[in-house]
């Protein structure tokens, strides 16, 4: 059975969860969530071995050269001649095999309903030299991949309260000028990786059109929705609105959040200096 196939991409923070719960709502879908990005390493061999040159010369353009059964009525031929890259696999095998070990990790347990599969990774896009994405729309040429974007200082307050809470509240406590420049360099930092992030994003968008669109967080409330469910090919599930009411958990967050928001202000020009040509690519303004 061939099922639709979706990625969400974005960074952390952007909404991305929000986003898989909605497509997981719709009956035929289910995205699962992060793994890590184990990915990564992959598709760093998945191009490894079907662009090496020596693979190219010796197996590539020579099909069935060393078969097995060629090699079994052959053997003195083959043992006096060179074989250190011995092999007999294709190129469209290889691509073959790494998609079923994809699926097997994905779709092996999946009902009949279920039409659409895919998952989410915050991690695919933030890393200069990860294939992943690459591979991904090479062994799926016909996926859908939703780039999810949300207002860079709202992601970044949010990154902030959600991953460095620890150092929030030791600053809070103790206002220690030591601590409060930790927290102003982490934030720099997340700054730079939302833009060089989501400009890698931007560019796959660019030259896969067909594969891509791009979302913001804001708009999830809006007629996005139609939008999204029929670039996945899915119908749109009815009551769909109550998933965005739901708080799964409650936490320190919100209160982290206003806080991180307010040590922010005082840096936001750079902040929004470090995010402006990106943020204004998606329709950002500074004002969040």
């Amino acid at each position: 059975m061939e099922r639709k196939v979706t990625f969400l991409l974005g960074t952390g923070r952007c909404g991305s969860t929000l986003l898989q719960r909605l497509i997981n709502f719709s009956p035929e879908a289910i995205i699962w969530g992060e793994h890590g990005g184990f990915l990564n390493p992959i598709s760093a061999g998945y191009f490894k071995v079907l662009n090496n040159e020596n693979l190219e010369r010796v197996v590539y353009q020579n099909p069935g050269h060393y078969a097995p059964i060629r090699i079994v009525n052959n053997r003195e031929e083959i043992c006096s001649s060179e074989i250190s890259w011995m092999n007999d696999f294709k190129k469209d095998a290889l691509k073959f095999s790494f998609k079923e070990f994809i699926e097997s990790i994905f779709c092996s347990k999946l009902p009949q309903s279920v039409s659409c599969w895919g998952f989410k990774e915050i991690l695919y896009g933030k890393y200069q030299k990860d294939l992943s994405i690459d591979m991904l729309l090479e062994i799926f040429p016909e996926s859908r991949n939703i780039i999810i974007v949300r207002h860079p200082l709202d992601t970044i307050v949010s990154m902030s309260a959600a991953w460095h809470g620890q150092l929030l509240d030791t600053i809070k406590e103790n206002d220690n000028q030591e601590d409060l420049r930790e927290f102003y360099q982490l934030i720099r930092k997340k700054a730079e990786q939302w833009s060089q992030q989501n400009q890698r994003l931007i560019d796959y968008a660019g030259r896969f059109p067909d594969n891509f669109i791009i979302v913001k967080y804001e708009d999830l409330k809006s007629n996005s929705l139609d939008m999204i469910f029929d670039f996945i090919g899915l119908n749109r599930p009815k009551n769909i609105e109550s998933v965005m009411n739901q708080k799964v958990y409650q936490t320190k967050t919100s209160d982290r959040n206003g806080y991180a928001k307010e040590l922010m202000r005082k840096k936001e020009a750079k902040m929004w200096n470090i995010c402006e040509d990106i943020a204004l690519e998606f329709g950002y303004k500074k004002e969040a």
